[in-house]
This record gives structure tokens, C-alpha cells and sequence, in this order.
């Protein structure tokens, strides 16, 4: 029985070749998009797995309980409370990142910006693995350090490590006490040394011993049956008890679980690490099954539309002594066959396209069939999901029927129950297909939009031609003799328009907060500033708009010491409409005395659209010029470079030339997001071309059903774009309706996934018209073709057809 019904699968899927290519070829390319992104979701849903006690792990962040916003570093010095106040905590490790640092090891040299500080404790908390040394003792001393195998490599060659020297920003020694495995890729942190961080008592003791100081992350082992709201509570009254109890309102210290750090932290600033977004996950996840859903509907519109040339076949077997359940059998093998050839053909696009897709999407995805099980596991599900949503409607409802009703003659096309059904569910299916088709059009296009939005928004200062050029911050002496030799010795070049300085340069975090409040008012303890140290130029060669007052200036001698500078956003908390030259109080790094208000500017994006922007002080400061900006001409960039990087030789041979431009590291902010349009642009292109695929099909056997009726209308007088609007009208009534699916749920995720922006376009009603229009023009293009294919046809030809 099974290789009769094989060799009659067969025979109809040659016999009706057209159907045939459609239904394997969307199939094929809808499990190859479903496998893609299952692929990529499977990578994502990876990270920090790899860990032993990884559902065990959690770390400390700090949340505002008033704006929801988080932070994820603490201060060093919680440590010598958790002993006696938290024994339920079985294991904890500080973790402190080094930032860009200059490695040294005889002659050779480089900036680094994987100089990681841990407690010796680590490795009791990762699965962390030494290939050399002592897990217990390689961070027990001060100043010990282990190396990863590449950055031994880098630095020893093939040579034997342990014991050997590596110099730390030019002041400290670090002997080589291990050498690690890489950092798996999956980790939300990564480093290339592990230093002891016994070792910043003496690098930075402040950092460590300051309860203001924060710029620690804390790692722990928690017992399952541990009271994590309990422990939430007695961490948050330690770290109110350690800091100024009027600087921590509003703030609750949480445990976020190792396992959701990296999808479920987007928000959290001053993190570790990369970053990943669960609502991509999620939208991915969503954009798999309704490609494959679509592919699904194309099979099932093919069948209903194919079914009355198998009803007689049908009720013969019946008639025969067939059961409903061999014929349910039949169509079902029929389906999974087709399924399995579908699957074989996306297997192999998917090996062809892969490399193609890693760099879309900047990953290093493999795809074998039987080395991960899980994802296995995965795709039988999904050629079973084929089978079974493909070949469902054959199986069960064309076996239902008894052999009288099937092949008795049928008068009227519209009089038949089980064909009225038929074309009910077909414009079901139609819809449903137009309808997910026309709300990936609509999030294609609000996607661009936003990207374009953020692209050409303004960010309160002039972005382009601008280089900043790291100055080592070994101490504020050094680091501000190096400024001005060097200042003065490039600012006389041509193509140099101007060179100034600051703490802190966009794009990037402002290291420094206060609390401000104008004189005699009291304290304002709702809002906190960023605070910024500058010179004199900076804002003037930054281009920052100023809505009152003035920059400051060398004229004014009082600048130096009683003078600060705000953004819109400081004015409005400050509760002002206008600075007057109003005085505030209580400003870090200021002093005592009051410092005026000399200017306002407008608001500039220190960070991406992503986040608002702070209330910002800006106040002069020697020992500002941890970076230097210079702000070039556009022409012949690199040999401009190539004079700075000289010239730096000269003034700082010790120090390499480390500098970026602003726009391109904006970029960098939104790269996911590009990643992410992209992305959908090309499954939304995929989905329509498989929508249309489908409607081509029909259109093709509607025609075909039709051609006798199609010759006597052209007999009769009809004209061509009579016939074609005969044949076109149904199915354009289908996709015109098929917006009104689509609109409400294309609104509701993308008013979702724009409030990740603090900054957003606003959702047109055009736009969900345009989309429908763009539906539409494609559903006409593919139904109109066939459709004058069939009106064009010669209509003895037509009345000849059986």
C-alpha cells in the first residue's frame, strides 16, 4: 500500500509541475529563513550557559525606583560587610575593568582595553579554565596576572610565561602567574588579563576604600532556597548605610540572575559587557513562524483550489473500500514527502547563504545537522509543524465526503456546501497571509524611519571632522603639560582648525554626578547633574548652540574658579525659565564657593537616542584634558592624522596615539538596530515573495479552471481588461481587506519597539497606507500577468480545452 500511494505522490507532483515548483520552493525558502533565525536565536539564548553553577549565579544591580533606570557597578568596599551580614552568600567576586591601558613587555607595546581586576575567588564562581598555575593562588598576591592563551601568545610567543614581567601603564609590574583559555565567545564579559584586585590598593586607593566611589561589579552564589527579596532589602539598607543617605533615595539594590544579564540588561548602564535584546528575540522568533506560516498557507490555498480534481479519485478509492483513515494517510504522506523534499532544498540554501548571513548579522553561526541535538531537536519540529499545517486540510476534510457526493456531477460552481467552504477557507487563508505580509511592510518601514530619524537628528553640537585623541590620565600634571605642549604645537597647522579638551567627550558616559542647588533655596535632592570638566574652547569648537549668556573666557578672570555653564535640560530641573546669572551651591570638584551661571546651551547627546539627555554643569578645570579634541578640515584626512600621530611622538614618545572620530563612533551606538532593518527588510522581501508565490499559484488555476468560460466572453465581445479585471477583482478584495489585520497589530509592536528610544518618530497614519498601497501594487503585478496571460490567449484555443 505505502508504494502505491508513493508511486501516485509521484506521478501528481509531475503531472502538475507548476504546483509543484510553488509549493517545494516557498516551502524550502520559508524553512530556510525559519532555520536562519532559529540559528541566530539559538546563539543569543547561549550566552553565559557554559557555566557550571550558572542558575546560581547572580549579581548586584542598582535601580531607581522613581525612572526604572539601573546601573550595574558598587562600591568596592561592600565586601567587608557581606561575611558578617550575608552568610547565606556562598561565594562573591569584584570584578573592576582597567579600561584602555598600555601594556608593556620589553619592546613591545600596545593599548589594551582588556585589563580586567577580580578577586582570587573567580574561578570558584566561573567556570573559568587555567591551562598554567594554581587556580587557589594566581590572584592571591598583589600585582599577579594571568593571561589568556592569545594574549600569551601576543606578548611571549611560544615561550613559558609564568614568572615573566608585563609593565601597567608605565608604573606598575605584574608578574605572569597563569595562562587561561580564551573567554568563550558566549559571555557577556571578556577579557584578555586577569588581574588581582588586591592590586588597586596601591593603583587607586580611593576607588576601594570610598563608599562614593563606585566602580565595582559584584558576582555571588546564591543556595536555591535562598530569600532573594529578603537579601534585596539588607543589601539595599548596607549601601544606604555606607553613602550619603540623601544621595541614595529612591535607589533599591537587586539580584539579576546571571542567565537574563545578557538579553534582559539593555537598559543598564556603566555594564561590563556586551549586550543582546530579548524583544529581538522575541520579534525574530515571531518573523520565523509567520514566514513559515505564510509558506503553509501557500500549500493549503493550492489544495483547496486543486481539491475538486482529487475529489473524484477520492471517492473512487472510498467506493473501492478504502477508509477515511488510508485516506487521510495518503495526503498526509503526500504532504510530508513534499515537506521533506522542501526541507532538503532549505538545508541546502541554508549551507550556500550561511556566510552571507554571518556577516548581516556579525556573528560566526555554524549549521550542522547532528551536532547540536537541541537544535536537532528543532527542525524535526518544524518539518513535522509543515507537514502537519500543510497537508492538514487534504487529509482530514477531503476524506471526509462520501463517495455519492464526490462523484455524482456538480451544477453549479456555487452550489456545493463543500465548495463553498472551500472558498471560504481560501479567502481565509488569503487574508490571513496578505494581512502578515502587509505588517512586516509596515514595520520595514517604521524601522527605516527611525534609523533615518536617528541619523539626521540634531545632537547639539557638530559632529563631523572631529578627533579626539586619548591623553594617559597618569596623573593631572603630566597629563595637562602633555595638553598643552601638544596644543600648542598642532593648533598652528593648516588644516587644524582648532584644538581644545575635556573630562568628558560625546559619544560616552560622564564620569562625574552632583547634586546642584541654587543659593538660598536649599537643597535639591531630586535630580542629579552630569558634571564636566572643560576648556576654555571646547564648547565653542563643539559648535554648541547657546540659548543665554556666554562661553566661557579667558577675559573674565572669576571663569576659572565661579563659573559653570548648563544645558536646557539643568535649566528645567533647576525649576528656571531663565539663568540670570542665578548662583548654585553644592557642586563637586568646585568648592565651597557659589558658582554663577554664565551661559546656557542647547541640549547636547552625550550618549545615543536611546537614552534622554542629563542635566549638564559644565565648569573649567586644569586637569580636564583627559581627551583632547582637535577639529580638522575635510580634505586629506589621513595625512592630517598622520601629523597628529607625528607630532604626539614628539610630545609623549612613551604613549601610543590612541584617537577616534565622533560621527563614526555614534555610529557604532546603532549598529544593532541597522543590523536588525536590515535584517527584517530581508525576510519582509522574502515574505512577499512567497505571499506572492501563492496568489501566482491561484491565479494560475483559477485561469486554467476558467478557460472555457474565458474563450465564450471573448467570443461574446468581452474585452481584455474585462477579463482581467474578472479574474483580478477577488483576490485584490482579498488583500485591500487584509489591511485591516494588519494595521492594528503592525501599530501595537512597533509603539512597543520604539520606546526603546527615548528619542522617536511619530507613528503616521501614511505610512500604514502606504504599506497597504505597496501590498496592493504587488498583489496586482503578480495576479495581473497571469491574468492578461489568460485574456490574451486565443479563444479557439480556449473552447477546445477539456
Amino acid at each position: 500500500m505505502f508504494k502505491n500511494y508513493l508511486k501516485i505522490t509521484i506521478r501528481n507532483l509531475i503531472k502538475h509541475k507548476l504546483y509543484t515548483v510553488l509549493n517545494i520552493s516557498g516551502l524550502a525558502i520559508g524553512i530556510a529563513c525559519s532555520i536562519f533565525i532559529l540559528l541566530w536565536v539559538s546563539d543569543e539564548l547561549k550566552f553565559d550557559k557554559y557555566h557550571e553553577k550558572a542558575n546560581q549565579i547572580y549579581r548586584i544591580i542598582t535601580r531607581s525606583t522613581e525612572d526604572d533606570k539601573q546601573g550595574a557597578i558598587q562600591p568596592a568596599v561592600m565586601l567587608t560587610h557581606f561575611q558578617s551580614e550575608f552568610p547565606e552568600i556562598e561565594q562573591v567576586v569584584r570584578l573592576h575593568i582597567g579600561g584602555e591601558s598600555i601594556i608593556n613587555h620589553g619592546d613591545l607595546r600596545f593599548v589594551e582595553n582588556g585589563f580586567l581586576f577580580a578577586d582570587a575567588d573567580i574561578f570558584d564562581v566561573f567556570s573559568f579554565q587555567l591551562v598554567a598555575g594554581d587556580l587557589k593562588t594566581a590572584l592571591r598576591e598583589p600585582f599577579s596576572v594571568i593571561l589568556t592563551e592569545t594574549t600569551a601568545k601576543k606578548y611571549f610567543n611560544d615561550r613559558n610565561p609564568i614568572g615573566e614581567i608585563i609593565s601597567y601603564e608605565n608604573e606598575h609590574d605584574f608578574t605572569v602567574t597563569g595562562i587561561m583559555k580564551n573567554i568563550p565567545y558566549h559571555s557577556h564579559f571578556r577579557f584578555d588579563f586577569l588581574a588581582s584586585i588586591s592590586s588597586m590598593n596601591t593603583i587607586n586607593n580611593y576607588m576601594m576604600t570610598d563608599w562614593r566611589c563606585s566602580g565595582t561589579y559584584y558576582y555571588f552564589i546564591l543556595p536555591e532556597h535562598a530569600q532573594k527579596a529578603d537579601l534585596e532589602n539588607r543589601l539595599t539598607a548596607l549601601f544606604k548605610r555606607g553613602k550619603d543617605k540623601h544621595s541614595t533615595a529612591g535607589i533599591k539594590l537587586v539580584l539579576e540572575p546571571l542567565t537574563k544579564t545578557y538579553l534582559h540588561s539593555t537598559k543598564t548602564v556603566w555594564d561590563i559587557g556586551q549586550h543582546g535584546d530579548i524583544s529581538y528575540v522575541y520579534g525574530f522568533s515571531a518573523i520565523a513562524f509567520l514566514i513559515l506560516l505564510i509558506a503553509c498557507i501557500n500549500y493549503m490555498n493550492l489544495a483547496t483550489a486543486r481539491s475538486n480534481l482529487r475529489a473524484k479519485e477520492i471517492g473512487l478509492r472510498k467506493t473501492l473500500g478504502a477508509s477515511r483513515q488510508q485516506i487521510i494517510k495518503q495526503f498526509m504522506g503526500e504532504s510530508f514527502i513534499i515537506a521533506l523534499m522542501a526541507f532538503v532544498a532549505a538545508i541546502v540554501l541554508v549551507e550556500l547563504l550561511l556566510p552571507v548571513f554571518n556577516n548581516i548579522t556579525a556573528k560566526a553561526l555554524t549549521f550542522n545537522l547532528f551536532s547540536d541535538l537541541a537544535l536537532t531537536g528543532w527542525l524535526i519540529l518544524i518539518l513535522l509543524f509543515v507537514s502537519v499545517i500543510s497537508g492538514g486540510y487534504a487529509a482530514f476534510f477531503l476524506s471526509k465526503p462520501q463517495p455519492l457526493d464526490v462523484l455524482k456531477p456538480v451544477v453549479s460552481s456555487r452550489g456545493s456546501n463543500n465548495k463553498s467552504y472551500q472558498f471560504n477557507l481560501r479567502s481565509v487563508l488569503v487574508l490571513l497571509q496578505f494581512g502578515i505580509t502587509i505588517m512586516l511592510i509596515i514595520c520595514t518601514l517604521l524601522i527605516y524611519k527611525q534609523m533615518r530619524y536617528i541619523g539626521q537628528a540634531r545632537l547639539g553640537f557638530e559632529k563631523e571632522q572631529i578627533v579626539v585623541i586619548s591623553n594617559p590620565w597618569n596623573n593631572f600634571n603630566d597629563m595637562k603639560s602633555r595638553y598643552e605642549r601638544f596644543r600648542n604645537t598642532v593648533q598652528q597647522h593648516s588644516k587644524i582648525q582648532s584644538v581644545s579638551a575635556a573630562f568628558n567627550v560625546p559619544p560616552g558616559n560622564i564620569n562625574n554626578s552632583t547634586r546642584a542647588w541654587i543659593k538660598g533655596t536649599g537643597q535639591n535632592a531630586d535630580e542629579w547633574f552630569g558634571l564636566i570638566a572643560v576648556d576654555y574652547d571646547y564648547l565653542s569648537m563643539m559648535g554648541a548652540e547657546f540659548v543665554e549668556g556666554r562661553n566661557f573666557s579667558q577675559d573674565f578672570t572669576t571663569d576659572k574658579s565661579q563659573a559653570v555653564i548648563i544645558n536646557k535640560t539643568a535649566l528645567r530641573a533647576l525649576g528656571l525659565k531663565s539663568s540670570n546669572r542665578v548662583q548654585l551651591t553644592g557642586i563637586n570638584n568646585t568648592g565651597d564657593e557659589p558658582q554663577t551661571i554664565i551661559g546656557v546651551i542647547k541640549d547636547m547627546h552625550y550618549k545615543s537616542m536611546h537614552e534622554p539627555v542629563r542635566p549638564m554643569i559644565f565648569y573649567l578645570k586644569d586637569w580636564c584634558a583627559a581627551n583632547i579634541i582637535a577639529k580638522i578640515n575635510a580634505e586629506d584626512i589621513p595625512s592630517t592624522i598622520k601629523y597628529l600621530r607625528d607630532q604626539w611622538g614628539v610630545v609623549a614618545p612613551d604613549w601610543p596615539f590612541q584617537y577616534y572620530f565622533v560621527d563614526e563612533k555614534f555610529d557604532t551606538f546603532y549598529r544593532a538596530e541597522q543590523r536588525v532593518s536590515l535584517i527584517v527588510l530581508i525576510f519582509t522581501s522574502i515574505a512577499i515573495f512567497i505571499a506572492c508565490l501563492g496568489l501566482y499559484g491561484l491565479v494560475s488555476f483559477t485561469a486554467e479552471r476558467r478557460t472555457k468560460e474565458i474563450g465564450i466572453r471573448k467570443v461574446l465581445g468581452a474585452s481584455v481588461s474585462g477579463i482581467v479585471a474578472l479574474l483580478s477583482k477577488e483576490f485584490i478584495k482579498w488583500v485591500l481587506v487584509a489591511n485591516f489585520i494588519a494595521w492594528p497589530i503592525a501599530y501595537y509592536a512597533m509603539n512597543k519597539w520604539l520606546q526603546n528610544f527615548a528619542y522617536r518618530i511619530n507613528i503616521d497614519w501614511w505610512t500604514f497606507l502606504l504599506a497597504g498601497a505597496l501590498a496592493l501594487v504587488i498583489a496586482l503585478l503578480t495576479v495581473s500577468y497571469q491574468a492578461i496571460r489568460a485574456a490574451t490567449a486565443n479563444p479557439v484555443e480556449a473552447l477546445r480545452y477539456e
